[in-house]
């Protein structure tokens, strides 16, 4: 009798559930983690996207040669405000993200395991580039920002705008809603247990690619997914009065010497100069051809003179990214108000404030012991490295005795 009460309970929940054409789309595909009770389980949505339907070469590739070693997470924002209209730029654009997170919380996954998505671009970070690679991407579906003056002729939820204060007086950012950060901070969390990424490796499009890219941006609750979920890292400031007396020994370049020793990449140009002259070779060849047509009757297309990846002034641009990431955040700041404020957003100084941001970041993740995934050992073997450096040594004294 029970056996037949269990067979029909399977059958009539089986054609309730099942009925529905979100439950068909839905595979039984569930994102399991080492250590289960860390994090509710996630469905997501299988969405797979169509290489057929790419105006642009493909929207992913399977991994090829020595690929398929994932390193870290990339969050990003779409610029647009449906899901549906995302997987039509994801199609126009030959672009796409392994996962995109609707403003309600669905979870899409449109690229599947074991590939490629297009999401990072032209990208470096912790000594790596071309980060599509090694890093999966986490789209979320959000209109990013307007510029101030600029009338906004979407709608977005009737979602307000908010003026980002810190160092930025010309954009104005949409809100995320906590639907939808909320499931981004859980996805990110068993991602990072499936694939062993360390907390400084969720990381965000600006970060990868300063000056270029500015999502997810300021508005994104970076400091809430980490304290809530443990995803990604984000640093306390309970220990600042520590730190003080490195504010005067500390030279600037030692400073920006700990954001790279964390991540950033201060020479990402450089690494492509080479893209940057097979850039160039196109171009001559384009522009011979376009001299030679353009008498003709049909007014031929003229070819744009690549820009030169220049070093110079970039790594104000990597300190804008920074800033977005762990500087905007005002409640947070606000322990550190008596250090002045946050610089202009790509300024080349950095305030007593950041500094200290800087130093909570470095010496705080490097005491950061991640309950399910241990310390970033790697990590924490460059910043010794970099500490005990002759070159820097003299005057890092104090900021090594904290590592103790």
């Amino acid at each position: 009798m029970k056996k037949l009460i269990s067979l029909i309970y399977l059958v009539t929940y089986s054609q309730v559930f099942c009925s529905s054409p979100l439950a068909l789309e839905r595979v039984a595909n569930v994102i399991t983690s080492p250590r289960q009770q860390a994090v509710e389980q996630l469905d997501v949505i299988e969405d797979i996207l169509d290489n057929s339907l790419c105006k642009n070469g493909v929207v992913w590739r399977p991994f090829g040669g020595e690929e398929g070693t994932i390193k870290g997470l990339v969050i990003h924002y779409t610029v647009t405000q449906t899901y549906e209209l995302t997987k039509r730029a994801y199609y126009n654009a030959g672009v796409s993200a392994n996962y995109t997170v609707n403003f309600n919380g669905n979870i899409f996954r449109n690229v599947p395991d074991g590939a490629i998505a297009f999401h990072a671009g032209i990208s470096a970070y912790d000594e790596d580039t071309s980060l599509n690679r090694f890093f999966i991407g986490i789209e979320q579906v959000h209109p990013g920002y307007i510029e101030k003056g600029v009338k906004y002729t979407g709608v977005w939820n009737n979602y307000g705008l908010l003026s980002y204060c810190s160092g930025d007086d010309k954009t104005l950012w949409f809100k995320f809603f906590k639907e939808q950060y909320e499931a981004t901070g859980k996805l990110v969390r068993q991602l990072q247990l499936k694939n062993r990424i360390c907390g400084r490796l969720v990381v965000t499009h600006a970060d990868v690619a300063p000056g270029r890219k500015v999502d997810a941006g300021p508005m994104f609750p970076y400091r809430l997914i980490f304290e809530k979920y443990k995803a990604g890292y984000y640093p306390s400031f309970d220990k600042v009065e520590a730190y003080i007396p490195l504010l005067s020994f500390l030279q600037y370049e030692d400073f920006l010497g700990l954001l790279g020793v964390y991540g950033y990449d201060f020479s990402l140009p450089t690494r492509y100069l080479k893209d940057y002259e097979e850039k160039i070779k196109a171009y001559e060849i384009e522009k011979e051809a376009y001299e030679k047509d353009k008498e003709g009757k049909v007014e031929p297309k003229k070819p744009r003179m690549p820009n030169v990846p220049k070093q110079e002034g970039y790594e104000k641009l990597v300190l804008g990214s920074f800033r977005l990431h762990f500087c905007s955040d005002l409640k947070a700041l606000n322990t550190l108000s008596s250090f002045g404020s946050v610089s202009e957003l790509h300024s080349k100084e950095l305030s007593d404030l950041e500094k200290m941001v800087i130093l909570c970041l470095s010496i705080g993740y490097y005491h950061y012991k991640d309950e399910d995934l241990g310390y970033d050992m790697p990590f924490r073997a460059k910043l010794e490295a970099f500490a005990n450096d002759p070159v820097r040594k003299a005057r890092m004294e104090g900021f090594i005795s904290l590592l103790k």
